[in-house]
């Protein structure tokens, strides 16, 4: 049996794949990273997790499944191997595959050939934006047809502002809100 996942936005995650490389400032606090150097493995090398890739398959109910929380599903070292994946997400139209990414300049070129909201209507794409550094991948992401686009403000480095364009792009977001419990006392009392 597998266990939910403690992530308060979603049900299950799935990992076809392990591993990654830092590419912003939010990478730094990689929870990727930590994990897998206390185990002793390199978080480096990108490699397939045999036993997972047809983890979906064996869902029966439609779950919200966080992809690739272990990794980056466009990581360019994970090429020869997103097929597969997109073949078990086509296989499984009842669950929602929530793909976050720090790479959406990969994003067209890494969809299926048959990439379109009636095959895909189940794929919600993401970008992680941590500072006002990487509010470009909001553009991003809005240059991808899909059903939902979303962004994670975790972690969150520093202020952001988003203009009209950006909003009118993004359809759900998460993030930690974390209040500070003197301006709470003071502001709600």
């Amino acid at each position: 049996m597998k266990k939910k996942s403690l992530i308060s936005w979603t049900d299950f995650t799935w990992n076809p794949w392990r591993g990654c490389s830092k590419v912003s400032a939010a990478c730094k606090f990689c929870y990727m990273f930590r994990y897998y150097n206390r185990l002793g493995i390199d978080p480096k090398i990108v490699t397939k997790q045999e036993g997972n890739m047809n983890y979906p398959l064996s869902l029966k109910k439609g779950e919200k499944i966080f992809t690739c929380s272990m990794s980056d599903f466009f990581h360019e070292g994970a090429d020869e191997w997103r097929n597969e994946a997109w073949e078990v997400i086509k296989k499984t139209p009842h669950h929602t595959y929530l793909i976050l990414t720090k790479r959406p300049e990969r994003i067209k070129e890494c969809l299926p050939e048959d990439w379109c909201r009636e095959n895909y209507a189940h794929v919600w794409l993401g970008v992680t934006v941590e500072s006002q550094n990487e509010v470009h991948r909001i553009k991003t992401l809005g240059e991808v047809k899909c059903e939902i686009k979303w962004v994670s403000f975790e972690p969150l480095l520093g202020d952001i502002q988003l203009g009209k364009e950006e909003l009118e792009i993004i359809q759900w977001a998460v993030y930690v809100f974390k209040l500070n419990w003197t301006f709470a006392k003071r502001v709600f009392s």
